[in-house]
């Protein structure tokens, strides 16, 4: 019975090479071996062995248009089936002369996800014709990153790393030395992080010196966060420095770039003074706190709301009272969201009522449709801070506004109180009445019932337990 199944799904690749069947038949006749018991995998696929190699030539020796035919769909439509049994002939043909027969196998091995082809993928990483797809493929087998072969890769990883010239292979290599937790990949690391190519390379190299906390890195880390221009590498690079040498915005360089950045406040571009936030703020720095409450009142938007961001992430109580006073700024509804985000940051219970208050404010639209989008954007952010405090009277406030008449800060409420409060006395049980009766009026396939759905779930089987 199976050397007909093999016959057949033989015939069916034959037909489909004259142009009589599509790889949708390939699907339909699985289907129909399946459903009689007919695929085997121990039997059947293993069968098939001898034919492996010669759908892996079938799939591999063609030009890079190959891919759209429909015979080269439905053999590695069958191949990443087979699975395992193509695994070590797909490895072989990384070696093949053919670079099309390279690339091909290195594609197919991503989509069977095998872990026996970390390290011969590796091995291909600096092919000039076949690295960058090998580099997709690593990111398709997890967790690639923890394999035993990466370890013993480490002296080539650490040259693609600095000197391959395709970003991906970069950027999979950084990658692998940043989780391998070895001394050897501090040097390449601290290179990386001046990559000219994509920031992720970079921010990534930022994270594998945070994981390895070598001193080495501060100096590197600090020019990182000092002269690179990407947001998220700053962000990285202090996330590190922290983590390495809590004391590294004590040196003098640290000192005197923050003062350089509050003296930034002053300077005509509004882009820069936002920039000068936006940094202070990554670097939680209480050097800058005053300077930054100062720019709470800057005549540009963008820097009132980037000065309000930093202060939630410095988290420092002499913001507070300024910030209450940024939740009635006149102008702009990111300045307002932006100040009740960071007073949830900051957590003071002291922001408890002006942030309920901020809900119950009734304001006349300027333009009817916007205005309402800008003003749910607001409650949003207040309704989030308000569950991020922890403090008896938010949750009041919190339980309150489950039966508000705007179905986003009910939504937001919901979220909020089960997130922070779910396990305080009657909390839950409240929960499973506010949510059963939103179910009641949201469209099935929304992703928003889904989510409740969810929730509802956990919340009950929390229930029953207490």
């Amino acid at each position: 019975m199976h050397e007909l199944a093999q016959q057949k799904l033989l015939c069916k690749l034959n037909s489909i090479e004259t142009g009589h069947a599509n790889i949708d038949d390939i699907a339909r006749l699985k289907n129909e071996l399946k459903a009689t018991g007919e695929w085997d995998v121990d039997t059947v696929v293993n069968s098939l062995l001898p034919e492996v190699r010669k759908c892996v030539d079938m799939i591999l020796n063609r030009d890079d248009q190959w891919r759209e035919n429909r015979l080269g769909k439905a053999i590695e439509f069958l191949l990443v089936d087979i699975g395992s049994p193509a695994v070590e002939p797909l490895i072989a043909a990384l070696k093949d002369e053919n670079r099309c027969m390279r690339k091909g196998a290195a594609h197919v091995l991503g989509c069977i996800k095998d872990p026996r082809a970390v390290k011969p993928l590796i091995e291909v990483l600096n092919d000039d014709y076949v690295g960058a797809k090998a580099a997709w493929a690593l990111d398709r087998i997890p967790p690639w990153k923890e394999n035993p072969a990466v370890k013993e890769a480490i002296p080539r990883l650490i040259e693609l790393a600095n000197n391959n010239r395709e970003e991906l292979v970069r950027l999979r290599a950084v990658e692998a030395l940043a989780a391998s937790g070895d001394p050897r990949a501090v040097k390449p690391l601290i290179s990386a992080l001046k990559d000219k190519g994509n920031s992720s390379i970079r921010c990534k190299a930022a994270n594998g010196l945070e994981a390895l906390k070598d001193e080495e890195a501060v100096g590197p880390l600090i020019d990182a966060w000092r002269t690179d221009t990407s947001g998220d590498l700053k962000q990285s690079a202090v996330l590190a420095l922290d983590k390495i040498d809590p004391e590294w915005q004590r040196s003098e360089i640290v000192r005197q770039e923050i003062t350089n950045l509050t003296t930034a406040f002053k300077h005509k571009d509004k882009e820069v003074r936002a920039k000068a936030a936006e940094s202070l703020g990554q670097a939680k720095s209480m050097q800058a706190v005053e300077a930054l409450i100062e720019a709470l009142k800057d005549e540009a938007r963008t820097v009132r709301s980037t000065a309000a961001g930093a202060l939630g992430n410095i988290k420092d109580a002499r913001a507070i009272e300024p910030l209450i006073d940024a939740l009635n700024d006149k102008e702009d509804y990111w300045v307002r969201s932006s100040a009740a985000t960071a007073l949830g940051l900051i957590g003071d219970a002291r922001s408890v009522e002006p942030l309920t208050s901020l809900l119950k404010e009734k304001r006349e639209p300027l333009s009817k449709g916007l205005a309402l989008s800008n003003r749910n954007t607001v409650l949003r952010h207040a309704v989030e801070a308000l569950g991020m405090i922890e403090d008896a009277s938010a949750v009041e406030a919190l339980l309150a506004l489950l039966k508000h008449d705007d179905s986003v800060v009910r939504h937001e409420a919901i979220c909020s109180l089960h997130l922070n409060h779910i396990e305080r006395n009657g909390v839950a049980d409240l929960l499973i009445e506010a949510l059963k009766l939103e179910l009641l009026h949201l469209e099935k396939d929304d992703y928003i019932r889904n989510d409740f759905e969810e929730r509802l779930d956990r919340i009950g089987g929390i229930n029953k337990r207490s």
